[in-house]
C-alpha cells in the first residue's frame, strides 16, 4: 500500500547523471584545452624582421625616429642577451649530463669487475 506512495531515488538513474555530466565536463575542458593549445602553440620563430618592427612601431602616436630607434636598439640587446644565456645554459647542462655519464660507466665498470656472482644473466 505504501509502495505506491512513497517514492524511492533509483540509483541507477543517479549514476547515469552523474556520469553524464561528468563526461560533458571532460569534453568541454578538452575541448577548450585543445582551443587553447592550438591557439598558443609555439611556431617556428624567424628572426624578427627590422623594417616590419619599424613600421609597427611607426603606428605608436607621439614617437620621434630616435625614440623608435632606441626601442628597437634595446630589443636586440635583450635578445641577444637571452640567446647568450640559453648557449651558456645549454652547454652547462650537456656538460653535467657528459660528467653524470662518465660517473656511471665508472661506477658500472667497477660493478661489474667486483661483483661477477651477482650479474644478471647475460642474453644468450
Amino acid at each position: 500500500m505504501l509502495a505506491g506512495i512513497v517514492s524511492y531515488p533509483n540509483p541507477l538513474k543517479e549514476t547515469s547523471m552523474n556520469t553524464f555530466k561528468a563526461r560533458t565536463l571532460a569534453l568541454s575542458l578538452l575541448v577548450t584545452l585543445l582551443a587553447t593549445a592550438a591557439y598558443a602553440a609555439p611556431g617556428q620563430r624567424s628572426a624578427p624582421d627590422p623594417q616590419a618592427r619599424m613600421d609597427k612601431l611607426a603606428t605608436v602616436p607621439g614617437l620621434t625616429q630616435a625614440q623608435r630607434d632606441d626601442i628597437i636598439r634595446i630589443q636586440d640587446e635583450s635578445r641577444a642577451a637571452q640567446r647568450a644565456l640559453m648557449e651558456k645554459t645549454h652547454s652547462e647542462h650537456q656538460k653535467l649530463r657528459e660528467e653524470s655519464n662518465q660517473k656511471l660507466r665508472k661506477a658500472l665498470r667497477g660493478w661489474s669487475d667486483t661483483d661477477e656472482g651477482t650479474q644478471p644473466p647475460a642474453d644468450e
